[in-house]
């Protein structure tokens, strides 16, 4: 698209200022944008409802023999303390374990005390108390079958958190911290296990701490069924701090009345494909640097496909907005599906007519390179605030010392620098701007497609 800027001088001859490198710049029309206040949008995701892993006993064989190793493996496998443990090493761990039935009432640890058993419920109920500074008691956390406490004491001689105590009659699996030493002894394991165990230190320190933290939620057919205990999780605190673009236009002083308007226009359309492209490539807070490795398929150098798109829509499948792509690459895609015998439908977004898949718009953009050797990427996107999705920043209320004709685009200042010895006079024309994924299944890529 060639872009087009007349403007009339007071000599009355008309100019007319050719940008040939403008586009539509639809990304930047299609984002919502959100002020981020003091240049800083801060996210915080919840991570999940979060219930403590399981390991899952099968209902058709109860472990009544810790011999049975051919599947107590795959179940202790299922535990972020032992899902990297080499098949050699936990053999030897299995070595060490043995079942112990429990009474109702039976103290199994006891708060204080120095741990030396890890302990694996498969059978029966039981609690974990606390006590608290004032003297009285509180139960934090309801345990059932596959539940999994004490493993702190394998790796850290640190006391006892909580008291458990059974509730009903039941059984545990018990691993000793003498075999778990004498099975475990690479220090680099070791070190991958502490921090596992560290991290559900803070878990449990949370459940003492933090009531407002906790939700409880269940499912059942009858009365008496344990409630578990439910916490919010988050992930880290992620800042994103607004990015600026910067440029100086200089006039000279005596031509300022005819030429300054031009070149704050062309600057500005400088300043907003710079925008798009960042957004889309910047190695920090670029988008695609910014896909979760989950949401990522990998085309594997082939045209892209209409089973590719699906693979995409299948991981943004809640409200998807639009496709982002090269125009080469809708154009071979659509090429793609002529052949077999598919028709793309146009949908209108933004006033224009788009091409879709599904009713989703294939939104082009140049900003998605292209290799020397012929391939790119597709974005699949949802956007808005509301939505969970991907959404664009900026910075409200900057003044100005100069406001051209034409309506300045938002979070955009011109300064004036003053004049220079050459009678020059400088504006500096800032524009402040980010982009936010604010949950990973919001955006995905289909990377390495072939263009054609």
């Amino acid at each position: 698209m060639i872009d087009t800027i007349s403007m009339s001088d007071n000599k009355q001859n008309q100019e007319h200022i050719q940008i040939p490198y403008s586009t539509p710049r639809w990304l930047l029309q299609m984002l919502p944008w959100v002020n981020a206040k003091n240049d800083v949008y801060r996210i915080k995701q919840v991570k999940h409802l979060y219930e403590e892993p399981k390991i899952i006993i099968p209902t058709d064989k109860k472990i009544g023999n810790p011999d049975d190793y051919y599947f107590l493996s795959d179940l202790l496998k299922c535990l972020p303390l032992f899902e990297h443990i080499p098949d050699e090493l936990m053999q030897e761990l299995l070595k060490g374990i043995y079942k112990k039935i429990t009474k109702v009432g039976e103290v199994i640890i006891k708060q204080g005390e120095i741990g030396k058993e890890f302990y694996i419920i498969t059978e029966g109920q039981f609690k974990a108390i606390i006590d608290e500074e004032d003297g009285n008691k509180k139960v934090i956390k309801t345990l059932a079958e596959g539940d999994y406490f004490g493993e702190m004491a394998l790796l850290e001689a640190t006391p006892r958190q909580a008291t458990i105590t059974a509730t009903t009659k039941g059984s545990v699996l018990v691993l000793k911290k003498e075999s778990f030493d004498n099975a475990i002894s690479n220090q680099n394991l070791r070190d991958e296990l502490l921090k596992v165990v560290r991290i559900r230190k803070n878990e449990l320190e949370s459940l003492q701490n933090k009531h407002e933290d906790l939700a409880l939620i269940t499912a059942q057919n009858s009365e008496g069924i344990v409630v578990p205990n439910v916490s919010i999780k988050y992930t880290e605190q992620k800042e994103i701090t607004l990015n600026c673009i910067k440029t100086i236009v200089g006039v000279n002083a005596d031509d300022m009345d005819t030429r300054l308007e031009q070149k704050l226009r062309v600057a500005i359309e400088n300043i907003e494909e710079k925008e798009e492209w960042e957004i889309i490539n910047n190695r920090d807070f670029g988008l695609l640097a910014n896909v979760d490795q989950s949401m990522v398929i990998d085309a594997k150098s082939e045209l892209p496909t209409p089973d590719m798109f699906d693979a995409m829509l299948g991981m943004v499948w809640k409200k998807p907005t639009c496709f982002l792509a090269h125009p080469k690459t809708i154009a071979a895609f659509e090429k793609e599906c002529n052949h077999n015998n598919l028709q793309l439908e146009a949908i209108s977004v933004l006033g224009q007519k788009f091409l879709s898949w599904r009713g989703i718009a294939l939104i082009p953009s140049d900003k998605l390179k292209i290799s020397p050797n012929g391939f790119s990427n597709v974005l699949l996107m949802r956007i808005g605030e509301d939505s969970q999705g991907v959404i664009g920043l900026y910075k409200e209320n900057i003044s100005s010392d100069y406001k051209p004709k034409a309506p300045l685009p938002p979070s955009l200042a011109i300064q004036s620098t003053g004049i220079n010895d050459r009678s020059i006079t400088g504006f500096l024309v800032t524009k402040y701007f980010s982009v936010a994924v604010l949950v990973p299944d919001s955006l995905a890529v289909l990377k390495n497609v072939k263009v054609g």
